[in-house]
């Protein structure tokens, strides 16, 4: 239609529900998903894999630092572990109701729509990345 009529409703609807379907189909698996308020419910429940929840902050320097951590754990195990970015300062929502102790970065581990773990940071006296290759190996043999 041209830019001056309105578009009915319900071709309106459709049009973003067409959309929404197009950019979940383009994420590719072993990309980190950006979690909104808007699209948590779609990406955690409908998940048919592991999920791991990234709270993180841009003004958080330990979230910062396991990034590029998460980013190689997603594109090395993609078919076995869903990773969801989640900025706290832009989903309050999600914070209030997954992250009790408001401490950043909180890593949790969700199947089935259900929390299994929840971590803040990674354990002082490993390397992150060994901590986060066994936090998470240990949670897909149990699965």
């Amino acid at each position: 239609p041209p830019f001056d009529s309105v578009i009915p409703d319900l071709e309106l609807i459709d049009l973003v529900t067409f959309l929404t379907h197009k950019k979940r189909s383009e994420i590719k698996k072993g990309q980190p998903v950006i979690d909104t308020e808007g699209n948590f419910d779609i990406e955690v429940a409908s998940a048919d894999q592991l999920v791991l929840l990234d709270f993180w902050a841009e003004w958080c320097v330990p979230c910062l630092e396991i990034e590029p951590l998460l980013e190689t754990i997603a594109a090395d195990l993609g078919d076995q572990i869903k990773i969801c970015k989640i900025n706290v300062d832009d989903n309050p929502n999600l914070v209030a109701d997954h992250v009790p102790d408001n401490m950043f970065p909180c890593l949790i581990l969700m199947t089935n729509n259900t929390l299994i773990e929840r971590v803040y940071g990674t354990d002082p006296k490993m390397e992150p990345k060994a901590f986060l290759d066994q936090w998470i190996a240990r949670h897909l043999a149990a699965d």
